[in-house]
C-alpha cells in the first residue's frame, strides 16, 4: 500500500515497503495492460504500467492498482484518471487498449 503523487519534476511513491522518485527520462514507456486472470478486467480495468530503466541498464516493470473503492466501475474510473494524469506528466496520451494491445 502507498501513494502516488505526480508532481512537476518526477512521480513519487511512496509505500509500505519502498519508496522512489522517477523522472521523465527514467520512465521509458507507459504501458495500459488488462490482466486476463484478474476479476478488475470485468470491470474494464486496464492497469498503468511503467517501464523504469534502472541504474544497471535493466527494465523494471511498476504496475499501479487502486484501492479503497467499492465498485470496480469506480476503480476503472480512478485508473482512467491515473492514466491520464501520467501521460500528460511523461508527455505522452496513455489511452485504454484491448486486452493484450500495447500503448508505447
Amino acid at each position: 500500500m502507498g501513494a502516488l503523487w505526480v508532481g512537476p519534476e518526477q512521480l513519487v511513491y511512496w509505500g509500505d515497503r519502498e519508496q522512489f522518485g522517477l523522472s521523465r527520462e527514467q520512465v521509458t514507456e507507459v504501458e495500459r495492460r488488462a490482466d486476463s486472470g484478474s476479476t478488475s478486467m470485468l470491470g474494464g480495468i486496464a492497469h498503468v504500467i511503467l517501464h523504469v530503466k534502472q541504474h544497471d541498464g535493466s527494465i523494471r516493470q511498476i504496475r499501479f492498482h487502486n484501492e479503497g473503492l467499492l465498485t470496480m466501475g469506480q476503480k476503472r474510473i480512478a485508473m482512467e484518471q491515473l492514466a491520464q494524469a501520467i501521460g500528460q506528466w511523461h508527455g505522452k496520451f496513455v489511452s485504454a487498449p484491448e486486452v493484450g494491445q500495447r500503448v508505447v
